[in-house]
């Protein structure tokens, strides 16, 4: 009956990189929403609207992927099964390249379609938002492999890498790349950031799910 408080913690941890995740949303749209308005007014504002809550769903769907695979990598890393981590971890990232490439097929060939759900009275929102919406889905490329990387550190118990990963990745680079090329390319830059963001993501998490492979073996 003795209480223990360190325990309760390690879990809270082992969930933070999840939680980096759904606060830095909210950060990143206010930010988003602030360089838009002083670029283009309310045009912008409206356009990244309709372009964030299509993010949202496509991101769902890599969310769903990388859930659905950390408990089976967090078995196989538990019973010290190198060889199921890691055949689990290689299958998650083929599925996640094949829908990767699946959202950004869709976003670049039937951007019209996405966005009247949305909108379908004002053309000159509805012009920026196919332009944003094909600029901005190309960082789909990266977000799934990512994403999964992020799952399997915490599934191996590096919940510090994965926290610091998705914090830089899902906020500070993206607010800083936004910030940076905004003022090279203008709108056209806000809607890269994501894929500047997601592309530096990639090689991080290429090199230290590298780094793991060369430790466990």
């Amino acid at each position: 009956m003795k209480p223990r408080f360190l325990p309760p913690f390690r879990l809270m941890g082992k969930g933070m990189a999840s939680f980096v995740m759904e606060v830095s949303q909210g950060v990143v749209i206010f930010a988003f929403n602030a360089a838009l308005l002083s670029l283009v007014g309310e045009v912008g504002v409206s356009s990244y609207a309709i372009i964030a809550n299509l993010s949202l769903m496509f991101t769902a769907i890599f969310l769903g992927l990388s859930q659905g695979a950390q408990p089976l990598l967090g078995k196989a890393k538990g019973a010290g099964d190198e060889k199921e981590y890691e055949g689990i971890l290689r299958y998650s990232q083929q599925v996640s390249w094949v829908l990767s490439l699946s959202v950004v097929a869709i976003c670049m060939l039937f951007p019209r379609l996405l966005a009247s759900v949305f909108i379908s009275g004002d053309p000159e929102v509805l012009d920026m938002t196919l332009n944003g919406l094909r600029l901005y889905s190309l960082g789909f490329l990266f977000l799934g492999y990512n994403l999964i990387g992020s799952i399997a550190l915490q599934s191996a118990a590096r919940s510090t890498e994965a926290f610091v990963f998705a914090l830089a990745r899902g906020m500070i680079m993206l607010i800083l790349f936004m910030l940076v090329l905004k003022n090279f390319l203008g709108v056209s830059g806000v809607w890269l950031s994501f894929l500047a963001s997601e592309a530096v993501g990639f090689i991080w998490m290429k090199r230290t799910l590298y780094r793991e492979r060369k430790l466990a073996s």
